[in-house]
């Protein structure tokens, strides 16, 4: 799966949108996304206009998933990924190591699973 961050040049889906659309999504609170699945800062998927217009895979299935890997890259993502990550959407993430830090870094909430730091062998 591929993490977007809600912002221009970080998600596919962010600038394929109109701004009408953009700033409806973004009204509910969503500061990423997940192959189209809508998930506010703390982690927890909203649902929006769009829902009914995009196929995906919902987030009450992802999170039923044993292992769903995602891909990101650059920094700036690093919210985007911290979210995905707490709110159980992915449970994996291959990256380099400047964003690894900086989720890490991240505090976690309350119930989220503790993250492991594997190293390439």
């Amino acid at each position: 799966m591929g993490i977007g961050c809600w912002a221009p040049g970080l998600s596919s889906i962010y600038d394929a949108l109109d701004v009408e659309d953009r700033e409806s999504v973004s009204a509910w609170g969503v500061r990423a996304e997940v192959s189209g699945v809508f998930l506010d800062e703390g982690g927890i998927a909203r649902q929006t206009a769009l829902d009914e217009r995009m196929i995906v895979t919902r987030a009450r299935v992802l999170t039923g998933i044993p292992t769903v890997l995602a891909v990101a890259y650059g920094t700036a993502k690093s919210r985007a990924v911290w979210s995905a990550l707490n709110g159980g959407v992915v449970n994996g993430l291959i990256t380099h190591a400047s964003l690894a830090r900086a989720v890490l870094d991240m505090p976690r909430s309350a119930g989220a699973p503790a993250l492991e730091r594997v190293a390439p062998s």
